[in-house]
This record gives C-alpha cells, sequence and structure tokens, in this order.
C-alpha cells in the first residue's frame, strides 16, 4: 500500500485535470486520472486496518513497553526526522519545477538551477505526504489510553471478548459485512467530495481520523480473532474479483460526479451519485481487503525474500519518494513519447534511485534497524520495562 503511494503521485503529475497537482506534465493521461481514483479509493483503508492489525501483535508479543518503544522508532522518529529532510526538499523540488518546466520557452538547467528559491519556511508547512504517521500517533494514544481505562472495569475485557467471538463465530459471521459496510459508509457521508478528504494540515479532521480509526480498530480486533483469516482464504478469489469489480463501479461513479454539470436544477441528481459513490468505495475496500489478506495466505507462505525485502524498504522509499515525484518528471517535461509509456518510466525512476539508497546507504546501518522497528535487545535476566 506505501508503494502504490509512489504510483499515485507520479501519476497526479500526468493527471489530465488542469491545476490539479503541484507539477503538471503538458501531456495528460486519462490512464493517470483512471489510477489516481482507483488507488485513492482503497489504499489509505486497507493500510489502516494493516497498521491495527500488525499493531495489536506487536504489543501482544512485546508488552506495552516495547511497544511503545517499537512504534517509537518506526513511527514517531522516521515522522519527525522525515518531515524536516522532505519539507525542504519538495520545496526546492517544486522551485525548480515551476522555474524549469512551466514557461511558455524552454529554460536551460544551467538557467533553471540558480533562480531556484532555497528559502523554507516551515511555518506554513503541513504534514505533506507524512500525514498518515501523524493520525497513527494519535490512534496509538486511543489505544493506550483506552486500555488503560477499560482495565479500570472488573468485566469490560470478558464482554468485549464475548462480543468479539459472537461476531467472528460461524453463527453470526455472516453479519460482519454487511455490518461493517454500513458503519464505514456512515463515517463516509461527512466527506467533501467522494472518496475521503486528504489531511494538509496539522489540526486534524475529524470526521477523516474517525473514519481511519474505525479502520484501524478493526485491523486490531481481528488480529484478536485471526481465526476470520482461514476464512477469508476459503473465498479469497472470490472476494478479489468482486472487489475489483466495485472498484471499477466506484471509480465510474466518482468520475462521473466530478464530470456532472454543475446548477441548482442538477444538485439533487448529483447528491445521488455522491451517495452511490460512497457506499462502493467502502464496499470495495472490504471486499478487496478480503481478497488481498486471502489471497496472500494462499500464495505467500513461506519465505520470499524479494517480498520481505521490498516490505523493508517500502517505508524509505515511501518516506523520500515526494520530491522526486515532483523532480524527476519535470525534468523530463520536454521528452516526447507517448505520455502512457512517459508516466511508467517516472515511476521506474522514482523508485529506482530510492531503491538503490536503501541497499547501499540505509538497509544495514542503525537508520535501517530503526525503520524497521528495531532496538536494543535487552540482556538476558534483566527486565524490558523501566524500573
Amino acid at each position: 500500500m506505501m508503494l502504490l503511494g509512489v504510483v499515485l503521485h507520479t501519476a497526479l503529475c500526468f493527471h489530465p485535470t488542469p491545476g490539479l497537482w503541484l507539477y503538471q506534465d503538458v501531456t495528460g493521461n486519462p490512464l493517470a486520472g483512471f489510477l489516481v481514483v482507483g488507488i485513492h479509493v482503497f489504499r489509505m483503508p486497507i493500510f489502516f486496518t494493516m497498521a491495527g492489525f500488525f499493531a495489536a501483535m506487536v504489543w501482544q508479543k512485546q508488552g506495552a513497553y516495547l511497544f511503545a518503544v517499537n512504534r517509537f522508532n518506526r513511527i514517531v522518529l522516521p515522522l519527525v526526522l522525515g518531515w524536516f529532510v522532505v519539507f525542504p526538499l519538495l520545496a526546492w523540488s517544486i522551485s525548480f519545477a515551476w522555474i524549469y518546466a512551466s514557461g511558455e520557452g524552454r529554460v536551460s538547467l544551467t538557467e533553471a538551477v540558480p533562480k531556484i528559491n532555497f528559502s523554507v519556511d516551515f511555518r506554513q508547512a503541513g504534514p505533506i505526504h507524512l500525514w498518515f504517521l501523524y493520525y497513527l500517533v494519535w490512534f496509538y494514544g486511543v489505544i493506550v489510553g483506552g486500555r488503560a481505562i477499560l482495565h479500570r472495569f472488573r468485566y469490560s475485557k470478558w464482554i468485549i471478548g464475548q462480543i468479539c467471538e459472537k461476531i467472528s463465530g460461524r453463527a453470526w459471521s455472516w453479519l460482519l459485512p454487511p455490518v461493517l459496510i454500513l458503519l464505514s459508509y456512515g463515517l463516509m457521508l461527512p466527506m467533501t467530495n467522494p472518496g475521503i478528504d486528504t489531511p494538509l494540515g496539522w489540526a486534524p479532521l475529524w470526521h477523516v481520523m474517525a473514519l481511519y480509526f474505525f479502520y484501524f480498530g478493526v485491523g486490531w480486533i481481528g488480529y484478536r480473532e485471526r481465526g476470520i483469516i482461514e476464512h477469508l482464504k476459503k473465498r479469497a478469489w472470490f472476494c478479489l474479483i468482486a472487489g475489483s469489480v466495485f472498484l471499477f463501479l466506484a471509480c465510474a461513479s466518482t468520475m462521473a460526479w466530478y464530470l456532472y454539470p454543475g446548477g441548482i436544477e442538477v444538485v439533487g441528481s448529483r447528491r445521488t451519485i455522491f451517495l452511490w459513490a460512497q457506499f462502493l468505495q467502502v464496499t470495495t475496500v472490504w471486499f478487496l481487503l478480503a481478497g488481498f489478506i486471502g489471497v496472500g495466505e494462499r500464495i505467500l507462505r513461506g519465505k520470499h525474500p524479494v517480498v520481505r525485502y521490498l516490505v523493508d524498504a517500502s517505508l524509505w522509499i515511501y518516506l523520500l519518494h515526494f520530491p522526486l515525484t515532483i523532480l524527476i518528471p519535470s525534468l523530463f517535461r520536454y521528452w516526447e513519447i507517448p505520455s502512457t509509456i512517459k508516466m511508467v518510466v517516472m515511476i521506474i525512476l522514482v523508485i529506482l534511485p530510492l531503491l538503490l539508497s536503501y541497499h547501499f546507504l540505509v538497509r544495514r546501518t542503525a537508520l535501517g534497524v530503526m525503520m524497521q522497528g528495531g532496538y536494543l535487545k535487552p540482556k538476558l535476566g534483566t527486565s524490558t520495562r523501566p524500573s
């Protein structure tokens, strides 16, 4: 899901709608519009669901203290350090793109580089593409605080366990998909446009946070009820195919909303399209999530070194990719080739230097260990908790 963010942000540079993105290539591509909408439908909901699942795994296996250490190393430090590094790089990339590629006439590199505005005003900066790490920090705080409060109530753990067991059991399992779809659909209705609003500032968007916390909470509970995964394996391909069909319908309805003519006389019709688009999007998310998990359990059992390598590298690639998605397409603005081929080549050129830098500069360093959630293991016989 993180690597799809590279595809998404690079494709935005080729989106056919003028003025939509920070920088846009002269060759707009309808495929880019479909990619942007399609990926945006399911990427972050599935990411937050899996984030909740693996956060619960770390908590159960390592305890509260090492959970805090792990999340601090893997989430908080990359958020803080990455933001201070990436934001200036992004500002300089945008400045270069506007100078080099946005003018009416061609500007040479030797003319464009000296004109870059290297001043950076951090006061005007939002969380940029790292907002999801920022929201995860909030979610961890809610989980830790919520668990502390629930532990004060004698039967809270038993009651929650009974509810989860009933829902995940065979007798009530048929209720789970419609309940998840309807609850997430209700949380989608406050959005401004079809899809999920993107946070741009440090002030939380509470309707967005509520939706993503719902997905996160489902993932957290899902780790407790891992027997559900066995059911998903049986219906994996059906869910994946159904999710793909719903994804196509969700993209079509979302694009219809944006293309629908404005005016007072069609407000009601446009609202109907919005409601259908939101419903199709949440339905897509749950079917694709079930399909991805089920198919993954079927074909990715055992050791897969390439997959494991990409998992380890994904956070580094995502942290630093944003400036390159502006810089590299702007460098090749005057390269006259078919737009689809150009977009694919740009995606590769963004990922390749990040993958090489991870392999040679990060992977076996303290930074690489930190980004994988590593920490200094305590010596045998010593406590893992502070005195």
